[in-house]
């Protein structure tokens, strides 16, 4: 009911808009449900999971404002855990050890530059060496103290002057001349053992206990003096520095492949999380507008739905006012109410001013009368762009009362559309005469190999009188057949036009229907009928004979006591079609009344 309401008010584009922005919402809610559902097993999974970026990332997702950022790094791998045990094994799996071959190298020089320097010992070379080496710290001596009269090595009083030192300066340039051999086995010697020293460089601070010991032993190379005795402990020593970092980087190496193969699929799990997380995230401002423009529309909605629901509501009591004829069930205002799939039409109803719901209590009828009442106000809307309006069988169910508020309704809608109605109750073309109500009936009848045919309406008076013509036109038709049935037609048409006063006339003193057709059945008469006709009681007929009378003349109270002879016995007449067209005036008197 709501929906064909609402596509009489126009509120399709209302309607067309709230579930794009629904169906938008939902697409915009759709990772952040997504990430929520799936976080709780992914927490799960991080925390059987035997590693620490596991324990970091569920740290980092934990919380009421997970973080991304932390968890995106841990997945990536790109940020630190800052778990020792990673830091370690990372540092481990880095570390290197003294370079074997270039301390090799270096020994190798170191030895042939003992060896060259053991080849000089004791030669001439040497002992150039020595003695230039001697004069020049007398020199340098003689320099500092020129005035000393004694030798500070003999003690001898040989003076030494100015003539022995420029002497003794040329003997120890042509004694170091001599000794320049020695003095590159020196320097080369000089030059090895650094090499050799230099290449002990301290460990890392972090060095692991199982191999500092080994470390210690190649550092402690730096301090030995004899060049023989270095180059014999270099090369052990770091080799087994390097043996022991090398194991320890394999071992550490091998860890961290276990713990990424521990890691990875927690990692991928994470991953493909984060993938909902963020997509959730930059869906958030759009679903954030989304549902401010639902709050926007959902109040516009229900203002605009208010205000072109009034009219229809109005026109909707005021035909219910009409239909609901002798119940007790009062319509309130009719209002649509809700949204989505909670959408409805909400109906006040009242059963003897107490509030009770419309579909539990109302009869069939009722609830027909209800749905007319409803529907028909579109009838009248400006947007409505049919100026007619056709209903099939709107009686069903009615009771007479209902039948006859109708008739008033559709009278009403008749003054601005063409109001064209489909029935098989005869009930509704009654109530329209007895009204006054204007209409055209016409009947439509099916007869053999479907053809249709259409002809004037089932009125009674013009039927009888119809009926009475043509047995007046047969030929052929013995008289005394004539005397017998043409008095029953026209007691039959004036019957059927005294029915329609007397219903208006005991409708108007507010008489139920039921009552109504009480009183109507016992009227047997045709005097009794124009006694209901003309003072809504039946035991008045003598004094309506005489209003008759003094109204339309003798006459006319002779041809009705003419026709009720008649349908006892035959009664004679001089000219049928006189007394035909009698009956048609004096049926047309009687229906105003």
């Amino acid at each position: 009911m709501y929906d064909a309401v609402a596509s009489i008010l126009g509120l399709e584009q209302l309607a067309a808009a709230d579930k794009r922005l629904r169906e938008l919402a939902r697409e915009y809610d759709a990772p952040a449900k997504a990430a929520k559902a799936e976080l709780p097993a992914l927490l799960a999974l991080l925390d059987d999971t035997d590693d620490p970026r596991a324990q970091a990332a569920h740290a980092a997702l934990s919380g009421r404002r997970p973080d991304l950022t932390r968890a995106a790094e841990l997945a990536a791998g790109t940020g630190a855990s800052d778990e020792s045990l990673l830091f370690d094994l990372r540092r481990r799996a880095t570390l290197t050890g003294p370079d074997v071959e270039a301390v090799a190298t270096a020994v190798t020089r170191l030895r042939e530059a003992v060896a060259s320097s053991d080849d000089l010992r004791g030669t001439s070379a040497e002992d150039a060496l020595r003695r230039a080496e001697l004069l020049a710290r007398a020199l340098t001596h003689h320099r500092a103290h020129p005035a000393l009269d004694t030798c500070p090595v003999c003690g001898g009083t040989a003076r030494l002057d100015e003539a022995w030192a420029r002497d003794a300066a040329e003997q120890e340039s042509l004694l170091r001349a001599e000794a320049e051999q020695a003095l590159t086995a020196r320097g080369e010697l000089d030059a090895a053992v650094r090499a050799v020293r230099d290449l002990a460089m301290p460990p890392p601070g972090w060095l692991p206990a199982e191999i500092a010991e080994a470390w210690n032993d190649w550092l402690r190379c730096r301090t030995v003096s004899d060049p023989a005795v270095l180059a014999s402990l270099a090369v052990n020593a770091a080799q087994t520095a390097a043996d022991a970092a090398r194991i320890t980087r394999q071992e550490a190496a091998t860890r961290l492949a276990d713990q990424d193969d521990t890691w990875r699929d927690a990692a991928r799990a994470l991953a493909a999380w984060l993938d909902k997380a963020h997509a959730a995230e930059q869906a958030a401002p759009r679903l954030a507008r989304v549902k401010a423009a639902q709050k926007w529309l959902k109040s516009a909605h229900e203002e605009i739905r208010a205000d072109r629901m009034r009219p229809i509501a109005e026109d909707a009591q005021r035909i219910w006012s009409h239909l609901r004829q002798q119940s007790n069930v009062a319509l309130g205002p009719v209002r649509l109410g809700g949204s989505g799939t909670q959408r409805k039409v909400a109906l006040d109803v009242t059963v003897d001013d107490i509030d009770a719901p419309a579909l539990g209590v109302m009869s069939q009828g009722e609830l027909h009368a209800l749905a007319l009442s409803l529907f028909l106000p579109r009838t009248f809307l400006p947007e409505n762009p049919f100026r007619f309006l056709v209903i099939d069988d709107p009686v069903q169910s009615m009771d007479p009362a209902k039948v006859d508020g109708l008739a008033r309704v559709l009278a009403l809608l008749a003054e601005h559309r063409q109001v064209v109605v489909f029935t098989h109750d005869s009930r509704l073309p009654q109530a329209l005469k007895y009204l006054r109500l204007p209409a055209t009936v016409l009947t439509v009848d099916r007869r053999e190999h479907s053809a249709v045919r259409v002809r004037s309406g089932d009125d009674p008076v013009k039927q009888a009188l119809y009926d009475a013509k043509a047995l007046a036109k047969t030929r052929d038709l013995p008289g005394d057949v004539v005397a017998r049935v043409l008095p029953g037609l026209c007691r039959t048409a004036l019957e059927a036009a005294l029915l329609e006063p007397a219903r208006r006339r005991l409708l108007g003193t507010g008489m139920p229907h039921t009552d109504i057709e009480r009183h109507i059945a016992k009227a047997r008469k045709l005097t009794e009928l124009a006694s209901l006709a003309l003072y809504g009681a039946a035991d008045r007929g003598g004094e309506a004979m005489t209003d008759l009378t003094r109204a339309y003349g003798a006459e006319a109270t002779d041809h009705i006591r003419w026709c009720n002879k008649g349908t006892h016995e035959a009664v004679p007449f001089a000219d049928a079609e006189d007394i035909i067209r009698r009956t048609a005036d004096l049926a047309k008197a009687v229906r105003a009344l």
